[in-house]
């Protein structure tokens, strides 16, 4: 059964399918260059060192300008047509919340802050869009570029590969572990990032009143609590998804050793 959520933004990323695929293509042929460059060292050290050379020194460092060059096109492209579309995406998303912005009831605000409405059409828009375009880019050229070395390395090693393989479960876990606690964290983070907004949104609007009562002490305590906790838990995120990879470089090299 797919996510309603889910299906919504498979709905919103159709009229964009063209330029999705051709990224996809793009994000191809990078994740080809990864296995071809070690392939390449591999020739360069086995045959362009040997006593004599059985390759002429010219043509790996052409073959491997050739190579980045390659790279470089197909991962601007990528970044271009990734970008274009979740642009787009967030522009039709903050239309649409504007437009039912105007419809809103009156007693909406009874429950919803200004601050809150601000930060959701502001912030956590585009935070959503920018998660979306991190998690397909990432994951679809991680997994391409693992297939690509997987397929290589079995080719040169079975053995080795399968005890790759076996590591795949383990890494499986880890990243879902670390994945709730992210969206734990940032849910949090969203939250408490609403919560200085509306202290900003508050602050400004009775400005003369705070004046007038002296109460800028209060203010100040009040913002520099909301900015500590965004920090906190800025820190707590970025720390979660470093931890990852080295946790995965650990067990890597166990199961090699």
């Amino acid at each position: 059964m797919i996510p309603e959520s889910l299906k919504r933004l498979l709905k919103a990323m159709k009229p964009h399918s063209g330029r999705l695929t051709l990224a996809l293509v793009t994000m191809g042929f990078t994740a080809l260059t990864e296995p071809a460059l070690v392939w390449m060292l591999k020739v360069l050290l086995d045959r362009g060192f040997a006593k004599p050379p059985t390759i002429p020194f010219w043509s790996v460092p052409v073959a491997i300008i050739s190579l980045f060059i390659v790279r470089g096109v197909s991962t601007f492209t990528t970044t271009y047509l990734i970008t274009w579309v979740s642009t787009r995406l967030l522009n039709e998303m903050r239309r649409s919340m504007f437009d039912r912005l105007l419809d809103v009831p009156l007693g909406f605000y009874n429950t919803k802050s200004v601050g809150q409405v601000i930060n959701s059409m502001m912030f956590e828009s585009q935070q959503v869009i920018e998660m979306i375009k991190n998690v397909l880019v990432n994951a679809t050229l991680s997994g391409l570029t693992a297939i690509g070395l997987m397929g290589y390395l079995l080719y040169l090693n079975w053995r080795l590969t399968l005890v790759t393989l076996v590591l795949i479960p383990v890494t499986t876990v880890i990243i879902r572990i670390t994945g709730k606690r992210l969206n734990m964290l940032t849910k949090r983070f969203l939250a408490i990032n609403a919560d200085m907004t509306q202290v900003l949104e508050e602050t400004t609007r009775a400005h003369q009143v705070i004046k007038l009562f002296g109460g800028q002490n209060y203010e100040r305590k009040r913002f520099e609590q909301r900015a500590d906790e965004v920090r906190r838990y800025s820190i707590k995120m970025a720390s979660t998804f470093a931890a990852t990879v080295p946790i995965t470089q650990t067990l890597t090299a166990i199961a090699v050793s």
